[in-house]
């Protein structure tokens, strides 16, 4: 029984110190519709790497008006990827126009 568990079980990710990451929301009210906020909040900082999938998460200056700062294991975190940096978004950028058909 305990061969087939460990069989399918995926390996826990692996954050390294400084990495940026968002947090699993854990507790909602009841009685509100939660259905379309979103299930992480975040970006939060690895400020210390512990045993066992534990790492030490805390508020990074400017994104947060207080501190924070808490253990979680790695199940309950994702990495943080900043959209803009990694697609190299600009706005008002020229190639937009060359996809249009209006001719």
């Amino acid at each position: 029984m305990k061969t087939r568990f460990d069989k399918k079980r995926c390996a826990a990710n692996i954050y390294k110190l400084g990495e940026l990451v968002m947090i699993l929301k854990h507790s909602r009210n009841i009685g509100d519709s939660n259905k379309l906020l979103p299930p992480y909040s975040g970006p939060y900082k690895i400020s210390a790497v512990l045993g066992n999938d534990r790492y030490e998460v805390c508020s990074i200056d400017g994104f947060s008006s207080k501190k924070y700062k808490n253990v979680y294991s790695a199940d309950k975190m994702k990495r943080w990827i900043d959209i803009g940096t990694k697609y190299n978004c600009q706005t008002g950028s020229a190639n937009d126009s060359e996809g249009s058909d209006n001719d």
